[in-house]
């Protein structure tokens, strides 16, 4: 350090972490100037200045390019860095926005990977599930056809975006009562998106909960199971049931080992 205070160049890249060769550069586009120059024409910079070029390095990293950033900085005003920021506010705002989706997908997925690891496929039970969001789409159609889950699955997928539902949250199904499921198990009254942001919400209380292994649209001894535990133990259930795929082919290779998970709330 100089007897003035002020650092070399290669002093002043160290502390703020910058090669000494992009300072050359900056300078000789006039974007970021040393403090002094020596009389052998050497650089020399204040302390004070790691400031500006940290506020450099953010605008390069929001995308700025390293000229338009010069161009700025010579007719900066209050003005025109608060027009700045605003703007790349904005862009950071959306960008965090997309993490904090992606990062809700991921851990939406993570969470039902470790419920189903838990799962006794075996067991009905009741417990207590916890509320959590959804996104419901148009009710079915339920024609009397043979073949309705797919077609009605893919209207789902058709109207999501117009619904606002994000369809890269696992997907289930919503049957108005346990006797609509138990009349027609593979047709839901509607699907959902499971995702965090939904308007409607499983809420929070105990349910009766089950597992099945098989893929979309057939439920086989699901329905028989569940009545019969029913029965057996004198339970009374209320409202819809909920249908989601705690394994699907995010998971699973084989769509026969995907993993259901039935739940309907006890009174």
């Amino acid at each position: 350090m100089a007897n003035n205070g002020l650092l070399s160049i290669h002093e002043f890249s160290k502390l703020a972490e910058i090669k000494a060769s992009s300072l050359r550069y900056y300078d000789e586009l006039g974007l970021f100037a040393p403090c002094e120059r020596s009389a052998s024409n050497y650089r020399y910079y204040s302390p004070q200045q790691v400031t500006a070029i940290k506020a450099i390095n953010l605008l390069q990293d929001m995308g700025v390019s390293v000229r338009d950033i010069a161009r700025i900085s010579q007719n900066r005003s209050p003005e025109t860095v608060l027009h700045i920021i605003g703007q790349h506010t904005d862009d950071l705002q959306a960008q965090a926005d997309e993490i904090r989706r992606k990062l809700g997908v991921l851990h939406t997925y993570e969470d039902l990977i470790h419920t189903a690891m838990a799962a006794d496929e075996a067991l009905i039970e009741v417990r207590r599930l916890e509320e959590h969001p959804l996104a419901l789409g148009s009710k079915t159609a339920h024609p009397p056809s043979s073949d309705r889950f797919y077609p009605e699955f893919v209207d789902f997928c058709a109207e999501a975006s117009s619904l606002g539902i994000d369809l890269s949250y696992p997907v289930g199904g919503l049957f108005d009562s346990l006797e609509d499921f138990l009349q027609d198990p593979d047709r839901p009254n509607c699907f959902f998106s499971y995702c965090p942001d939904g308007e409607q919400a499983r809420p929070a209380g105990d349910y009766l909960v089950a597992y099945h292994r098989g893929h979309y649209g057939q439920a086989q001894s699901l329905p028989s199971r569940i009545r019969a535990y029913i029965d057996t133990h004198h339970i009374e259930v209320t409202g819809p049931v909920y249908n989601v795929f705690v394994l699907d082919e995010i998971t699973m290779i084989e769509r026969d080992d995907y993993l259901l998970q039935f739940s309907v709330r006890v009174i």
